[in-house]
């Protein structure tokens, strides 16, 4: 007996081939599309939160797997090749469609019920920062509470995935996977005049 969730009875017309689908890395998809958006392997990079390594490696991925050059160095960044311009409009979709779908009522309102967020610093962070983000979050964000956790870099990983840590807040995070997203919050500068 056919399941009712098979493609003829969804009234589907394209049947998913799930053994090559599967041999697929989705995470590439977001990258082009990143890629395209912003016309840099850098701010692509930043806007994925990988570094600009990941990306040029990302970038070669989707070259291989698309059997073309996809984008084109630029006087500035990078621009669209025909192939990557073919693609942009049913990549786009996709993504908005999966996007739309798992992330349903996730979108956050920081006037609504209470949320507590699992923060993890250094004591060295600590001290500078959770004041001024704590007065921050109580006028933008009143309901919103921070439980902070010190953390070390030898167990953040393990944190996060577990997650016992929603943010870690410090530092340059160097090790971890394409899901450990990265992004610069605040720099600061160090030199000091003679």
């Amino acid at each position: 007996m056919r399941s009712p969730f098979s493609d003829r009875a969804l009234g589907s017309t394209n049947a998913i081939d799930h053994i090559n689908l599967s041999r697929l890395d989705l995470n590439l998809l977001p990258a082009f599309d990143a890629l395209l958006s912003e016309g840099s392997v850098t701010r692509a990079a930043k806007c994925i939160g990988i570094g600009r390594p990941s990306m040029s490696h990302v970038l070669n991925r989707l070259r291989r797997l698309f059997r073309d050059d996809l984008f084109i160095r630029a006087p500035v960044g990078i621009r669209p090749a025909p192939g990557a311009l073919r693609l942009a409009g049913p990549i786009r979709e996709a993504l908005s469609m999966i996007q739309g779908t798992l992330l349903q009522g996730e979108s956050f309102d920081p006037l609504q019920p209470e949320r507590v967020f699992l923060l993890g610093m250094p004591d060295s962070v600590e001290v500078p920062l959770l004041p001024r983000l704590m007065a921050l979050l109580a006028s933008i964000a009143p309901r919103v509470r921070i439980q902070v956790r010190a953390i070390d870099r030898f167990t953040i990983l393990e944190l996060l995935d577990g997650h016992r840590l929603h943010l870690r807040a410090a530092g340059l995070l160097t090790e971890g996977s394409n899901h450990h997203k990265r992004r610069r919050l605040h720099t600061t500068n160090d030199q000091t005049s003679p």
